[in-house]
């Protein structure tokens, strides 16, 4: 959720209705927060009351709002910008040269509410190069600063940017929309996020804010009746999305440059007997989401490469071995691989309905929908006997596990009852796990097979709050050993790093 906290007082206050918030924006007037949340851009009084929803955002770069009632933002990351009044409508695009020469990332209004900075990523590798600055009464735009992480303006007249692991502040004048004089230091030490790029604002007050970088979370072994058991893997990262190989021998899983030089993104894998990690992709591009085959050592993973997420098969044995498994315009992640070998599951996104679950045959032929619906259809799981699909279904402000006959029948049944997602079969198929509404880990027995689908009571199998790097999260941030004896579960590190405010920061830089 969003909270607001006021700097005279040490208590922080909830937002109602900001559940799975990110990428929070303030408006000009500060009465009102812009934010992300359940695949929709949102704004929502500082008083408080029911969040307003404005467009579709299922995996979003960035919003800001200008003094003029318009919000620009990136609903998802291979489009570019839109424009929409604060007061609802139609979405449109912001102008850009035809062609575009990259995507807009992260805008952030300057003070005229026309002029905005924002994070150019290039479009076939989806890396941040530089800040540029942009109007939306024009196609011209200009590079500030070599930059792969977003920027801000900051009165009485700087830019503030990331250079290296630094936060550092120059002149800019915003009517002339130049720069001047040097980068100066503000803080030796700021942090980053692989979705958000930026971990520090500012305030026309003279106050800045800023997270230094901390170690992420970790992955930790639990057993079936949820007591903990250690880490997984020693070191304290940013990981997302598991997966465990056939035996359980492995666990594969994406994490964030270990040494925080970058935000890329690559693919690791654990030896569980011995716990010596060993990376798996080099590429430049993010990778991510990996899913284990059934039947032999390889994988099959996400990737930025080209542009739209595409699908890569890679050779666990292998390392840098990958191939391209399926390529098209269209985003799409895996998110399972069916027990016989024979399909690879995964979520595509179509702006007339959002994530669909799609099916790919490995033998041959085209890709085929299994649910496809103005709703919300991924993270989907084929039962151990084929018979069935779990997935979240996303309507509106719920999330729920349901399960559906394959070949789809029409029937469908919905497992949880208070929120949840990321649904996992256990090897024989008679219990399913998914994370609550509340981030734990619920088991319930199942019953599949010719005769039907029937549902047990749901109980807490493993009681942790799951971490995980992304809202729009669509890896799967937990695995069960194949015997269903033990869980890896992202769970959050022993340290919190806090928020620093600096007052008067200018002083630092105007010396």
């Amino acid at each position: 959720m969003l909270y607001l906290r006021s700097r005279s007082s040490p208590v922080a206050r909830p937002l109602a209705g900001t559940d799975d918030a990110t990428l929070p924006f303030w408006s000009p007037d500060s009465r009102h927060l812009g934010f992300f949340a359940r695949s929709a851009l949102k704004t929502v009084a500082v008083s408080g009351g029911t969040p307003r929803t404005l467009a579709g955002a299922p995996v979003p770069r960035g919003g800001t709002w200008s003094k003029d009632g318009v919000i620009v933002f990136v609903p998802y990351p291979n489009v570019q910008a839109q424009q929409i009044p604060v007061t609802g409508g139609t979405a449109t695009p912001v102008k850009v040269p035809a062609p575009a020469p990259h995507l807009r990332w992260f805008p952030s209004f300057l003070p005229d509410g026309r002029h905005y900075l924002y994070l150019a990523v290039d479009l076939t590798s989806r890396r941040g190069t530089a800040v540029h600055v942009a109007s939306l009464d024009s196609t011209e735009t200009r590079e500030l600063v070599p930059s792969t992480v977003s920027a801000t303006f900051a009165e009485p007249g700087y830019l503030l940017f990331r250079r290296d692991a630094a936060l550092v502040g120059q002149r800019f004048d915003a009517e002339t929309l130049q720069l001047a004089g040097t980068p100066t230091v503000v803080a030796d030490s700021v942090d980053y996020g692989p979705v958000t790029y930026q971990a520090f604002a500012s305030a026309s007050t003279g106050a800045l804010v800023y997270k230094e970088p901390d170690p992420g979370w970790h992955l930790t072994w639990f057993d079936r009746t949820g007591r903990r058991l250690g880490a997984a893997v020693a070191a304290a990262g940013q990981y997302n999305g598991l997966c465990m190989s056939r035996g359980g021998a492995r666990l594969v899983y994406d994490l964030v440059d270990p040494d925080r030089a970058s935000t890329n993104l690559d693919l690791w894998s654990l030896d569980v007997a011995t716990g010596v990690t060993t990376r798996l992709t080099f590429d430049p591009s993010a990778d991510f989401y990996p899913v284990c085959s059934p039947t032999g050592d390889d994988i099959v993973f996400g990737s930025l490469r080209f542009g739209s997420p595409n699908l890569f098969r890679q050779v666990v044995t292998a390392p840098g071995s990958e191939v391209e498994l399926l390529r098209t315009p269209r985003a799409k992640v895996p998110t399972d691989w069916s027990r016989d070998g024979r399909f690879i599951i995964f979520s595509a996104f179509d702006p007339a309905t959002s994530w669909d679950i799609w099916l790919l045959p490995l033998s041959g032929g085209q890709p085929f929908a299994f649910a496809a619906t103005p709703a919300e259809e991924r993270n989907a799981k084929m039962s151990p006997d084929g018979r069935y699909i779990a997935y979240t279904f996303v309507q509106g402000e719920k999330l729920e596990v349901y399960v559906q006959p394959y070949p789809a029948s029409g029937a469908k049944w919905q497992v949880s009852r208070d929120g949840g997602e990321h649904p996992a079969w256990s090897a024989d198929g008679k219990t399913l796990f998914y994370a609550s509404g509340d981030k734990k880990i619920m088991a319930v027995d199942v019953t599949t097979g010719a005769s039907g689908f029937s549902i047990g009571r749901s109980r807490v199998a493993v009681d942790t709050r799951i971490e995980g790097r992304e809202r729009t999260n669509q890896g799967t941030p937990f695995a069960v050993t194949p015997d269903g004896e033990r869980f890896v579960v992202s769970t959050a590190a022993d340290t919190v790093v806090p928020i620093t405010v600096v007052l008067n920061w200018q002083a630092l830089v105007e010396k």
